[in-house]
């Protein structure tokens, strides 16, 4: 089951956009003095050399944070197409990126899949965790530089390609995620009422990458967001990044979210969030919503996403939602996220609903699940109900 949750993981965060390439970058790149320190300051720099520019011409403020991520995970932009590009590093600092000599980045989205996979199941074990850089990109339009003004943010590795269309980079360089975190949260702040759905999903992503000392920081924000009156693609956004904080207060923020939030959207992505923490309070939490959740639909998905990340008491909850709900689509969803555990462990449990459980339709669905299954159990199975 790990080997799912890393090709998940590797799909949500490493293809935002597959957009095509038809030219080579030409990026002309002003870094930061290494004095003033702080990205206040930076920034303010950044700023005030902008005004040296000529004409209508928009412009990126970027900086970087280090974040642990999965060895072969990566947030940003990744296509056939890109992979003899430069990638960011090499325009920002001139040179390969220090993990060019694996070439992870040159390398297709199926063909970085197929080595996570192969290397998961040779060593069953989770992937390896290792610090990388990432980057915040701003860009702005003409003159503009107040926060009201951002026209897109990019959130990208540095070891990946991405699109600048040959506008000027002002490059900030490394930031702490404290004066990161507060960065953003003003930027967000200040641009609420008037920033596009899509400035405010980017913005909650940027604060949801943090980690580490800066976490609860990070989940204060996004609760804040996810309680808020923002759209809903916000919210689910703020749901998502809330699953990527391995704590406890996160867990209950998503739970309440599950139990309480207006919007079903909403509730599902928290329950979804929910299935992304490893931690025995989450899987509590969906075993719960799972048994005794008030609504068929977060109930739906919570059994689904407990059948994906089959945990120890998974096969157990499971079948007792088949044999003692009284909702023939909860039962129908619990069979279903049985045949999808690993190893094969929900076919003998399968083969007694298929035998001898009270409902037709509910046998008929296990038959079903069990005709898809590659276990010679479930074909004796099958065989056996025909020849009666």
């Amino acid at each position: 089951m790990e080997n799912k949750k890393i090709l998940l993981s590797l799909v949500v965060l490493c293809i935002w956009t597959l957009s095509p390439f038809t030219r080579a970058q030409s990026v002309k790149v002003t870094h930061a003095p290494r004095s003033p320190a702080s990205l206040d300051a930076r920034w303010a720099w950044a700023v005030k050399t902008t005004n040296e520019l000529k004409g209508k011409t928009e412009f990126y403020i970027g900086y970087s944070i280090q974040r642990m991520m999965g060895e072969h995970s990566h947030i940003g932009s990744w296509s056939d197409e890109h992979t003899d590009k430069k990638t960011l590093y090499e325009i920002v600092y001139g040179k390969k990126p220090p993990t060019s000599k694996s070439s992870l980045w040159k390398k297709s989205v199926s063909e970085l899949a197929r080595m996570v996979l192969e290397d998961t199941q040779k060593h069953k074990k989770p992937e390896k965790k290792v610090l990388k850089e990432v980057a915040v990109l701003f860009r702005f339009s003409s003159q503009k530089k107040s926060p009201a003004d951002i026209q897109d943010i990019k959130v990208s590795n540095l070891d990946l390609w991405v699109e600048l269309n040959n506008c000027p980079l002002f490059w900030l360089g490394k930031a702490g995620n404290k004066e990161s975190i507060r960065q953003l949260e003003r930027i967000f702040n200040e641009t609420h009422k008037t920033a596009s759905t899509r400035i405010k999903e980017r913005i909650v992503m940027a604060v949801g990458i943090h980690d580490d000392s800066t976490a609860l920081r990070a989940i204060g924000f996004l609760e804040k967001v996810l309680k808020s009156k923002e759209p809903d693609k916000v919210r689910e956004q703020a749901a998502f990044w809330l699953g990527q904080q391995q704590y406890v207060k996160a867990v209950n923020i998503l739970l309440d979210t599950t139990r309480n939030d207006s919007s079903q959207k909403v509730r599902k992505k928290a329950v979804f969030g929910l299935y992304l923490i490893n931690l025995k309070e989450a899987d509590d939490a969906l075993i719960q919503l799972a048994k005794h959740g008030k609504e068929r639909e977060v109930r739906k998905k919570a059994i689904f996403w407990l059948g994906q990340k089959a945990v120890k008491r998974t096969a157990e909850v499971l079948t007792d939602v088949v044999n003692e709900d009284k909702d023939v689509e909860i039962q129908k969803t619990a069979v279903f996220a049985l045949s999808q555990l690993p190893n094969s462990e929900g076919v003998p449990r399968l083969i007694k609903i298929a035998k001898s459980h009270k409902s037709l339709a509910i046998r008929k669905k296990a038959i079903f699940w069990l005709s898809q299954s590659e276990d010679p159990r479930a074909l004796a199975t099958i065989i056996e109900i025909v020849e009666r």
